[in-house]
């Protein structure tokens, strides 16, 4: 194959590259909403368990009390992990998406350069062509 071929051939492969990455970035995104609806739902039930009274009104309900307040404790200590891991993998995509956007830039730089050496080919080409008319005249 000639270099021009290679060139537009590997131009063919960046842009179908990009096309992948940009979809990977929709499904990242699509994702990242998701994971936020669910940290922001998990904290509503997170402050709803905080703030349920449990309180005794008898003396004989004290140690049913105790053991509800330690539930919930655990129960609100339970969805706050779950809230941290929501917001931690949001993060994480984030980055991912920021990374996938680099790759994209760092793909049109080089469908640039494969443009610019395509160019560089047809110039010389030409040059080419025009040395043999003035040959053969």
């Amino acid at each position: 194959m000639s270099e021009k071929s290679d060139l537009q051939r590997r131009i063919g492969e960046c842009n179908a590259e990009i096309e992948q990455i940009k979809k990977d970035i929709r499904d990242m995104e699509s994702e990242s909403r998701e994971f936020s609806g669910y940290s922001i739902t998990l904290q509503g039930q997170e402050t709803s368990v905080r703030n349920y009274d449990i309180s005794h009104g008898q003396t004989w309900n004290r140690d049913l009390c105790d053991g509800a307040i330690e539930d919930q404790s655990y129960v609100g200590d339970g969805i706050h992990d779950v809230v941290d891991a929501c917001e931690t993998t949001i993060k994480e995509l984030s980055a991912c998406i920021d990374k996938a956007n680099q790759m994209i830039k760092d793909l049109q730089a080089e469908i640039g350069r494969c443009n610019a050496r395509i160019r560089a080919i047809e110039e010389e080409e030409e040059r080419e062509r025009e040395r043999q008319r003035k040959r053969n005249r």
